[in-house]
């Protein structure tokens, strides 16, 4: 069987790279907005929650969970179901030595060799939420986010 959008992907030759895997504790908030790469962020444990401007319904994220803006969005992903408030560090992992509920974020964006003109992506929707309880792709998910969490937080050579 012909898979055209594989094909598709193909020609892009695209890469992704992590820039941040971190863990949050106590009152956190992460904002990558602005970079203008298509940018993913995976809840590797923990919790969280998602903000985004045009909404006033945060989304719960859970373990497993993964987030990706093809364009760009503005986002904030927070501890807290309610919008961070002033004064909330932002992109600012915990100490070492930190109490209480910890969330591991792998956060990273995606390249793609032709950049400049991709319809693909600019067809996508600005936010796409892979939950990882939906039971339609659990198990394919369940490898692809183990796998991503191997390779982060082994750091082996390539």
């Amino acid at each position: 069987m012909m898979d055209i959008l594989s094909d598709y992907l193909k020609t892009f030759n695209l890469s992704a790279h992590v820039f941040l895997h971190s863990n949050f504790c106590g009152s956190w908030a992460v904002d990558t907005s602005g970079e203008k790469k298509a940018t993913f962020h995976m809840i590797a444990r923990g919790a969280a929650w998602l903000h985004l401007p045009d909404s006033d319904t945060p989304i719960a994220l859970r373990s497993g969970d993964i987030v990706v803006f093809p364009n760009d969005a503005v986002h904030t992903i927070s501890n807290h179901e309610m919008p961070p408030p002033r004064g909330t560090p932002f992109n600012q992992p915990a100490a070492p030595d930190a109490k209480g509920p910890v969330t591991s974020l792998i956060c990273g964006y995606f390249l793609f060799e032709r950049h400049h003109w991709n319809p693909l992506m600019t067809a996508l929707p600005e936010v796409m939420v892979i939950k990882s309880e939906d039971t339609a792709n659990t198990a394919l998910m369940d490898d692809i986010v183990r796998n991503i969490i191997y390779e982060t937080e082994t750091e082996g050579a390539g």
